[in-house]
C-alpha cells in the first residue's frame, strides 16, 4: 500500500471558516424558523418546470481504525465537510431529468497513515416514459474517491490499502410496465481507473429485473445478472498463488438478488427493506479468484413529525475453494463480514436538521490480511435551501 506524505502541520483556516459559515447560516435559520411561500400558478411557466437543491453538511465524529489495519491502529477524532447538489426537471411531460453532485472532505487529526479522506460523485439520468408502457433511460456517472480500500471484496486483492481512484458508468436502460408489474434491461458498462497499488479495469454488467409494487410505495424485486471485468495488468495465479508471465485476470461473476421494501400501518411511519443475493465469480485460469458471496442486510425506518430514526444490519460471507488460509491455520481462505448503522435525525425548520449516526464494521478471516474491525460515532448540521 502508499499513503501520501504528510505536509507541514499547519492551521486549517479555511475549514474553520467553513464550519463557523455554517453555524452561522444553522443558527439563522432556526431563530428565523419556516419560511413562508406564494401560492403556485395554477400553470407554471416551463422555465419553473426545473428546480434546484442544495444542501451543506458539517460534522464531527471519531473513528478507532481509519487505516482499518489488522492490528496498529490510529484512533482518532475528525471533521468533515461536504455539500449535495440537485437539479431536476419533473416528467410532467414524459421525460424526467436531473444531475446529482455530492462531494465529501474528511480530515484526521491523529491518523498520519490517513489524513484526510474524499468522496465526489456526479450522475446524471435521463428517462423517457411513453404511452404505451415503455420506459427508456440512460444514465452516466462520475465517482472519484482518494481513501482507504477494502481490496478483499471491492478489488479482488488482498488487505487494505489507500488509493485513488476514478469510476466511469454507463447504464442505459429499457423497462416495460404494466399493472403494477416491470421488467427492466440494464446493459450497464464501466471503465476503472485507480492508483497504484491497484489495478485498472474494465466492466461490462448486464441485468434483468423483475418488479411488483403494491399498495403505498412497497414492493418485490427479483434480478439476475452477469459481469464481465477485465483487468489491465493482474497476472493470472496458479492455485499456489505463483504469478503467470504474459496473462491478464478476467473475472466473471453471476449473481442473483431479491429485494422487499415494505410501508407499516395506515400512517406509513414505518418501513422495511430486505435483501438478499448471491453471486458466484469465476476467473479465467486455475480458479485462485474463484470465490462464492452470499450476503443478507436489513434497514427499518422510523419516520414521525421532525423525526427520523433508522437502523441498518448486514451480513456476508465469501469462500474461496482454491486459495488457503494463513500458514498458522488451515483449510481454505473465508472471510465473514459484519456490519450495522444508527441515524438519528431532527429537523428543526424546513432547512435545518440535525444529525447523530454510528457504524460498526467487522471483517472476521482466516487470513491475517482480511481482519480488522472499525467503529464511527459523528454529529452533525445539515442545511438545504
Amino acid at each position: 500500500m502508499y499513503f501520501h506524505p504528510r505536509s507541514p502541520s499547519q492551521p486549517q483556516t479555511w475549514r474553520h471558516r467553513a464550519v463557523a459559515v455554517l453555524t452561522m447560516l444553522a443558527a439563522t435559520a432556526v431563530v428565523a424558523g419556516p419560511i413562508s411561500f406564494a401560492e403556485p400558478m395554477l400553470e407554471p411557466s416551463p422555465m419553473l418546470l426545473w428546480d434546484s437543491t442544495v444542501t451543506l453538511r458539517s460534522s464531527m465524529g471519531y473513528r478507532d481504525n481509519p487505516s482499518l489495519a489488522h492490528s496498529f491502529r490510529e484512533p482518532s477524532p475528525f471533521e468533515t465537510l461536504g455539500v449535495e447538489w440537485l437539479v431536476i426537471r419533473p416528467p410532467t411531460d414524459g421525460n424526467l431529468f436531473y444531475i446529482f453532485f455530492s462531494g465529501e472532505d474528511r480530515r484526521y487529526l491523529h491518523a498520519p497513515d490517513v489524513p484526510m479522506e474524499e468522496t465526489f460523485i456526479t450522475s446524471a439520468q435521463f428517462t423517457h416514459t411513453g404511452n404505451s408502457g415503455w420506459v427508456t433511460g440512460l444514465g452516466l456517472q462520475h465517482f472519484y474517491a482518494d481513501q482507504v480500500f477494502d481490496l478483499s471484496s471491492d478489488n479482488n486483492g488482498f488487505g487494505t490499502a489507500r488509493a485513488r481512484g476514478h469510476s466511469l458508468i454507463l447504464r442505459p436502460s429499457l423497462r416495460r410496465e404494466w399493472g403494477g408489474w416491470s421488467l427492466e434491461f440494464e446493459p450497464g458498462a464501466s471503465l476503472q481507473y485507480y492508483g497504484e497499488p491497484l489495478d485498472n479495469y474494465r466492466e461490462f454488467a448486464p441485468k434483468l429485473k423483475l418488479t411488483r409494487a403494491y399498495g403505498y410505495k412497497s414492493s418485490f424485486e427479483l434480478a439476475l445478472g452477469e459481469s464481465y471485468r477485465l483487468y489491465d495488468t493482474t497476472r493470472l495465479l496458479t492455485a499456489d498463488g505463483t504469478a503467470l508471465v504474459g496473462t491478464n485476470e478476467q473475472l466473471t461473476t453471476r449473481f442473483a438478488e431479491a429485494l422487499w421494501r415494505q410501508m407499516w400501518g395506515s400512517a406509513h411511519h414505518w418501513r422495511t427493506t430486505l435483501k438478499a443475493q448471491f453471486a458466484r465469480s469465476e476467473d479465467n485460469g486455475s480458479g485462485y479468484f474463484d470465490h462464492d458471496k452470499l450476503a443478507a442486510s436489513a434497514q427499518l425506518r422510523y419516520t414521525a413529525g421532525r423525526w427520523l430514526a433508522e437502523a441498518i444490519g448486514r451480513v456476508s460471507r465469501y469462500d474461496y475453494p482454491v486459495q488457503t488460509a494463513d500458514t498458522t491455520t488451515s483449510g481454505h481462505r473465508r472471510r465473514d463480514e459484519f456490519g450495522a448503522e444508527l441515524r438519528l435525525e431532527f429537523r428543526w425548520t424546513r432547512h435545518l436538521k440535525s444529525v447523530a449516526a454510528a457504524e460498526w464494521q467487522r471483517s472476521a478471516a482466516n487470513t491475517s490480511y482480511d481482519d480488522f474491525s472499525v467503529k464511527t460515532v459523528q454529529t452533525g448540521l445539515e442545511l438545504e435551501f
